[in-house]
Parts: C-alpha cells; sequence; structure tokens
C-alpha cells in the first residue's frame, strides 16, 4: 500500500493525461482519480436536468464533453469570475478527504497556478507530485490555456516530465510506474 500523496498532471489536450491518470488507477490498488472539472461537468448536468434535457447529454462523457466544450469553457470562465478558486477549493477538499482516507489520487487536468496552491494548501501535510506531459503534435486549444500552460512552466516545480508521440501509451504508462515507484510503501502495510 503507497502513502496517500497527490499526483497532479499537467499538459495540453490530448497529451496523455487521462491515459497516464488510468495506468496509476492500474497499478495503486484503491488509487481515486478528482478531475478539478468535476463539479463543472456535474453542475451542466443539473442544468440539462433542470431543462428536462436529462438523457440527452452527460457532460461526463467524452463525446458530450467535446461535443459542448463551448458551453463547459463558459461555465468554467463565469464561476472562476465570481470565485477564482471555485474549482480548485472543491477538488482540493475532495482530494484530502481521499488522502484521510488513506489514498493516492490523481488529477489528470491540472491547468492554473491557483489549482497547485490550493492542493499544496488543503492537503498539507501530504506529498504533492507534479508531472507535465508534453505530446510532439498537441499545443494550446486558445489563448488562456497557453498562458495558463506558460505560467505554471514558469513558476511551478516539475518533479517528472516527459514528451511522447501520439500512439505511445506504453511510454506513458512506464512515466507513471515510474512516478507510483516513488511513493513510498506505508511500514508495516
Amino acid at each position: 500500500m503507497r502513502q496517500p500523496t497527490v499526483i497532479l498532471v499537467t499538459g495540453y489536450a490530448r497529451a496523455g493525461k487521462d491515459t497516464f491518470a488510468q495506468a496509476v488507477l492500474d497499478l495503486v490498488p484503491g488509487a481515486r482519480k478528482v478531475a478539478f472539472a468535476d463539479e463543472l461537468k456535474n453542475a451542466g448536468n443539473l442544468f440539462l436536468e433542470r431543462l428536462n434535457l436529462h438523457g440527452k447529454a452527460d457532460l461526463r462523457t467524452d463525446a458530450d464533453k467535446v461535443r459542448f466544450r463551448e458551453f463547459l469553457v463558459a461555465g468554467g470562465r463565469m464561476a472562476r469570475a465570481l470565485h477564482k478558486d471555485v474549482f480548485a477549493d472543491l477538488a482540493a477538499t475532495t482530494a484530502r478527504n481521499l488522502l484521510l482516507a488513506g489514498r493516492v489520487v490523481v488529477i489528470p487536468d491540472w491547468r492554473y497556478r491557483n489549482e497547485l496552491e490550493a492542493i499544496q494548501t488543503y492537503c498539507a501535510p501530504y506529498r504533492v507530485i507534479t508531472v507535465r506531459l508534453y505530446r510532439s503534435d498537441t499545443g494550446p486549444a486558445n489563448e488562456e490555456e497557453a498562458a495558463s500552460m506558460a505560467l505554471i512552466e514558469d513558476v511551478c516545480r516539475i518533479d517528472h516530465s516527459a514528451t511522447f508521440r501520439s500512439g505511445e501509451t506504453g511510454l506513458i504508462r512506464d512515466l507513471a510506474m515510474t512516478v507510483v515507484s516513488s511513493i513510498p510503501n506505508v511500514p508495516g502495510a
């Protein structure tokens, strides 16, 4: 059993973040995935339900996330305009509760500096490992993503970083194994 730890993963869309997260879940029994965008997707689904459109879309699925990306982006911007740390605080609270239950937590959608700060604050004294994935044929989805990712690279410590090409899932899984191997086992477990 690994010591409770948060693994934060950053990278542009299609860089392999979800593949990496799934590899961690496969390698660490009881590990849990949390995403900063979870509550936004849940709120979007409540919006659909309120309009009697439930069943027409599920914003937690990959297909509908792509189909309604502009809605999610606009909703996220609106919520962050009202409280810049809303998603960071919600995810950090969930992560802390999982850490207290002895879990390893992987968060594959780290996009903003304040998200790291919230995780470090809420989850202290637990260890936070940062991972940056690059894929040679991807880039920022928009100017906001480019700016936020540049800030992360400029001011945040990155513990593990790797570059991949499309389809190199084996290399992503190897990186996940390296990261998981750096997490000590719980003594006596």
